[in-house]
């Protein structure tokens, strides 16, 4: 199966979010900043992923002259940690990650090739593993599940706190 081409919301499409680019006035109102990556359904995506992410900030930073928390780095490589390991582990192919800075947030969408919605199993203490979801929902709320003609589309937003 095929990964679609890199790319903002498709026609008619909300961001994850909700909303559209018009933010509120400051350094952040309408900085837009779209980068994406794809990997071969290896193990090593999950960290690649996770130092694509920080890559991502260095980049807001110095492109758009805007610092980042460090607890928002962390957050948006935890989730992206997690969004990318359920796609190496449960599909079979290739997976995109798109990272896309929007007024105070980013929004993270991982394509895979698989169609089926991720499960969230029921909250148990005791399980050991398969919490990844969980955390994902804990930080972002329920992510938006698009189904596409070769696999899905998974995509959530974490919000944005400037350094400080």
């Amino acid at each position: 199966m095929e990964i679609p081409p890199a790319g903002g919301p498709q026609d008619g499409e909300q961001r994850p979010g909700g909303g559209d680019d018009a933010g509120p006035d400051g350094p952040w109102e309408a900085t837009v900043l779209r980068i994406s990556e794809v990997y071969g359904g290896e193990t090593t995506a999950i960290a690649e992923a996770r130092r694509f992410a920080a890559g991502f900030f260095g980049r807001v930073h110095r492109e758009r002259s805007l610092a980042v928390s460090a607890h928002a780095v962390e957050t948006t490589q935890l989730v992206v940690s997690e969004l990318i390991s359920n796609a190496v582990r449960h599909t079979a192919g290739p997976c995109r990650l798109d990272l896309e800075l929007v007024d105070h947030a980013v929004d993270i969408t991982v394509w895979d090739t698989s169609s089926a919605a991720p499960a969230v199993p029921e909250p148990d203490p005791a399980r050991v593993g398969r919490h990844g979801i969980e955390v994902v929902l804990a930080l972002c709320g329920a992510p938006q599940i698009t189904r596409q003609a070769t696999g899905k589309r998974i995509s959530v937003r974490v919000a944005l706190e400037p350094a400080g």
